[in-house]
Protein backbone atom coordinates (compact mmCIF):
# COMPACT_ATOMS: atom_id res chain seq x y z
CA UNK A 1 0.00 0.00 0.00
CA UNK A 2 1.40 3.39 -1.03
CA UNK A 3 0.47 6.73 -2.53
CA UNK A 4 0.45 6.25 -6.30
CA UNK A 5 2.26 9.07 -8.09
CA UNK A 6 1.83 7.30 -11.44
CA UNK A 7 -1.91 8.05 -11.47
CA UNK A 8 -3.02 11.32 -13.08
CA UNK A 9 -6.17 12.62 -14.73
CA UNK A 10 -6.90 14.72 -17.80
CA UNK A 11 -10.11 16.43 -18.89
CA UNK A 12 -12.57 14.25 -20.79
CA UNK A 13 -15.17 15.40 -23.34
CA UNK A 14 -18.01 17.43 -21.82
CA UNK A 15 -21.08 15.39 -20.84
CA UNK A 16 -23.29 18.17 -19.50
CA UNK A 17 -23.51 19.60 -15.99
CA UNK A 18 -21.08 17.14 -14.35
CA UNK A 19 -17.42 17.42 -15.39
CA UNK A 20 -15.62 14.22 -16.40
CA UNK A 21 -11.96 13.26 -16.49
CA UNK A 22 -9.95 10.38 -17.90
CA UNK A 23 -7.73 8.37 -15.58
CA UNK A 24 -4.15 7.86 -16.78
CA UNK A 25 -1.70 5.25 -15.48
CA UNK A 26 2.00 6.12 -15.85
CA UNK A 27 1.09 8.85 -18.34
CA UNK A 28 -0.96 6.50 -20.55
CA UNK A 29 -4.68 7.21 -21.03
CA UNK A 30 -6.86 4.27 -19.97
CA UNK A 31 -10.03 5.28 -21.81
CA UNK A 32 -11.84 5.25 -18.44
CA UNK A 33 -13.91 8.43 -18.03
CA UNK A 34 -15.23 9.15 -14.53
CA UNK A 35 -17.05 12.12 -12.93
CA UNK A 36 -14.76 14.82 -11.52
CA UNK A 37 -12.14 17.33 -12.58
CA UNK A 38 -9.81 17.92 -9.59
CA UNK A 39 -7.37 15.13 -8.73
CA UNK A 40 -7.06 14.76 -4.95
CA UNK A 41 -5.04 11.56 -4.42
CA UNK A 42 -4.43 8.00 -5.55
CA UNK A 43 -3.41 5.02 -3.45
CA UNK A 44 -2.15 1.67 -4.71
CA UNK A 45 -3.70 -1.27 -2.83
CA UNK A 46 -2.85 -4.84 -3.87
CA UNK A 47 -2.08 -3.78 -7.46
CA UNK A 48 -5.28 -1.74 -7.80
CA UNK A 49 -5.69 2.02 -7.53
CA UNK A 50 -8.06 3.89 -5.23
CA UNK A 51 -8.53 7.26 -6.99
CA UNK A 52 -10.06 10.32 -5.28
CA UNK A 53 -11.46 13.08 -7.53
CA UNK A 54 -13.65 16.11 -6.76
CA UNK A 55 -15.80 18.28 -9.03
CA UNK A 56 -14.29 21.61 -7.94
CA UNK A 57 -17.55 23.17 -6.69
CA UNK A 58 -16.84 25.02 -3.43
CA UNK A 59 -20.16 24.86 -1.55
CA UNK A 60 -21.53 21.61 -2.99
CA UNK A 61 -18.41 19.54 -3.41
CA UNK A 62 -18.75 15.89 -4.33
CA UNK A 63 -15.89 13.46 -3.76
CA UNK A 64 -15.80 10.51 -6.14
CA UNK A 65 -13.88 7.40 -5.10
CA UNK A 66 -13.00 4.91 -7.81
CA UNK A 67 -11.21 1.58 -7.54
CA UNK A 68 -9.40 0.98 -10.81
CA UNK A 69 -7.41 -2.04 -12.01
CA UNK A 70 -3.82 -1.61 -13.22
CA UNK A 71 -5.08 -1.92 -16.82
CA UNK A 72 -7.67 0.84 -16.34
CA UNK A 73 -10.91 -1.06 -15.68
CA UNK A 74 -13.38 0.41 -13.19
CA UNK A 75 -13.90 -2.11 -10.37
CA UNK A 76 -16.10 -0.09 -7.99
CA UNK A 77 -17.19 3.52 -7.28
CA UNK A 78 -18.75 5.65 -4.58
CA UNK A 79 -19.56 9.33 -4.17
CA UNK A 80 -19.59 11.36 -0.96
CA UNK A 81 -21.36 14.70 -0.69
CA UNK A 82 -24.25 16.66 0.73
CA UNK A 83 -26.09 19.65 -0.72
CA UNK A 84 -24.76 23.00 0.56
CA UNK A 85 -21.95 21.26 2.46
CA UNK A 86 -18.37 22.49 2.29
CA UNK A 87 -16.24 19.58 1.20
CA UNK A 88 -12.48 19.81 1.47
CA UNK A 89 -10.41 16.65 1.03
CA UNK A 90 -7.68 16.59 3.71
CA UNK A 91 -5.50 14.52 6.07
CA UNK A 92 -5.06 11.44 3.90
CA UNK A 93 -3.61 8.62 5.99
CA UNK A 94 -2.73 5.10 4.84
CA UNK A 95 -3.47 2.30 7.27
CA UNK A 96 -2.04 -0.96 5.90
CA UNK A 97 -2.90 -3.44 4.75
CA UNK A 98 -6.04 -2.07 2.99
CA UNK A 99 -7.50 1.04 4.66
CA UNK A 100 -7.35 4.71 3.82
CA UNK A 101 -8.57 7.49 6.15
CA UNK A 102 -9.25 11.13 5.26
CA UNK A 103 -11.37 14.10 6.23
CA UNK A 104 -14.14 15.50 4.06
CA UNK A 105 -17.36 17.42 4.81
CA UNK A 106 -16.21 19.32 7.89
CA UNK A 107 -15.21 17.25 10.90
CA UNK A 108 -16.14 13.88 9.44
CA UNK A 109 -13.40 11.26 9.22
CA UNK A 110 -13.96 8.78 6.41
CA UNK A 111 -12.46 5.33 6.15
CA UNK A 112 -12.33 3.31 2.94
CA UNK A 113 -11.75 -0.39 3.47
CA UNK A 114 -10.60 -2.13 0.26
CA UNK A 115 -11.52 -5.82 0.13
CA UNK A 116 -9.03 -8.40 -1.25
CA UNK A 117 -11.91 -9.72 -3.39
CA UNK A 118 -15.38 -8.29 -4.02
CA UNK A 119 -17.82 -9.06 -1.20
CA UNK A 120 -21.53 -9.63 -1.08
CA UNK A 121 -23.20 -6.22 -0.61
CA UNK A 122 -26.34 -7.01 1.26
CA UNK A 123 -28.28 -5.13 2.42
CA UNK A 124 -27.42 -2.54 -0.26
CA UNK A 125 -28.23 0.44 1.97
CA UNK A 126 -25.50 -0.21 4.59
CA UNK A 127 -23.26 2.69 3.59
CA UNK A 128 -22.46 5.72 5.71
CA UNK A 129 -24.80 8.75 5.43
CA UNK A 130 -23.88 10.98 2.46
CA UNK A 131 -22.49 8.07 0.41
CA UNK A 132 -24.03 7.38 -2.99
CA UNK A 133 -23.24 4.34 -5.10
CA UNK A 134 -24.57 2.62 -8.17
CA UNK A 135 -26.59 -0.47 -7.27
CA UNK A 136 -24.55 -3.70 -7.20
CA UNK A 137 -24.62 -7.11 -5.54
CA UNK A 138 -20.87 -7.07 -4.85
CA UNK A 139 -18.55 -4.35 -3.58
CA UNK A 140 -14.77 -4.09 -3.83
CA UNK A 141 -14.61 -1.54 -1.00
CA UNK A 142 -16.73 -0.16 1.82
CA UNK A 143 -17.01 3.42 3.07
CA UNK A 144 -17.35 4.22 6.80
CA UNK A 145 -17.77 7.61 8.51
CA UNK A 146 -17.27 8.88 12.06
CA UNK A 147 -16.93 12.22 13.84
CA UNK A 148 -13.34 13.46 13.74
CA UNK A 149 -11.42 13.08 16.98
Amino acid sequence: MRQADEITIRPAPDRGAVPYCEICVAGRPTGLHVPGKVFEAAVEVDGRYLVFVTEGVTMEELLAIHLVSADGRLLDSAGIGLIYALGIFAKLKLEPPREVRFQFLGDVTWRVEVHPRPRWAWPPWREAPGVRRPWALRRAFRVHASAAA
